[in-house]
């Protein structure tokens, strides 16, 4: 079941396989548990963990007790909320914040901005086949991103800013999203 919700995750942010995809990126990032280190950023967290529910729903039946008893093996097996969740879910909410449809190119495209952004964009499925240290590269990159050992203006973070108002390190993840879509899309005014 873990695998088959790991899929149904990939498939949301609009992963490919294949030699330039990054299935096996997500899978490190499905072992990497996001740490909510300020306060609100226990919200995302929470959407994170929420995919779980929606996932139990969608294969068991809304409500059902099956949907509770897959709900909770997810929770045992993965812990807390994982990486690969809150992109899932901040991919969706790019979308949805640009007006960019569930089901066309949005999400999958704000995905791979996010994985861009961290720098990760270079850990492919080949890259992670060929270099037993991209791994290693890549996982070290995650731990940067969720202990915010980033720069000031958000680089080696999610959301890099230009010109930012103030630390990157200590704005909730929903402002620096807010605050990188109005700068580079204007679209939140």
């Amino acid at each position: 079941m873990k695998e088959s919700y790991f899929r149904w995750l990939l498939n949301r942010a609009g992963v490919s396989d294949g030699d330039s995809g990054y299935v096996y990126l997500c899978n490190i990032m499905y072992e990497v548990a996001f740490v909510p280190l300020l306060p609100m950023d226990e919200n995302r967290w929470q959407d994170g963990l929420r995919y779980r529910w929606d996932y139990a729903d969608e294969l068991e039946g809304e409500g059902t007790r099956a949907s509770d008893l897959t709900a909770g093996y997810l929770d045992d097996s993965l812990g807390g909320c994982t990486v690969l969740e809150l992109l899932v879910s901040l991919a969706e909410k790019m979308a949805y914040e640009t007006q960019e449809s569930l089901y066309s190119a949005g999400p999958g495209k704000w995905f791979e901005e996010l994985i861009g952004n961290l720098g990760l964009d270079m850990y492919t499925n080949r890259e992670l086949m060929e270099n037993e240290q991209a791994y290693f590269e890549a996982e070290g990159i995650l731990q940067k991103f969720v202990y915010r050992r980033y720069a000031y203006d958000g680089e080696g973070g999610l959301f890099p800013l230009r010109n930012p108002r103030e630390d990157q390190r200590r704005v909730e993840l929903s402002i620096q999203m807010n605050d990188y879509i109005a700068e580079n899309y204007d679209v939140l005014g």
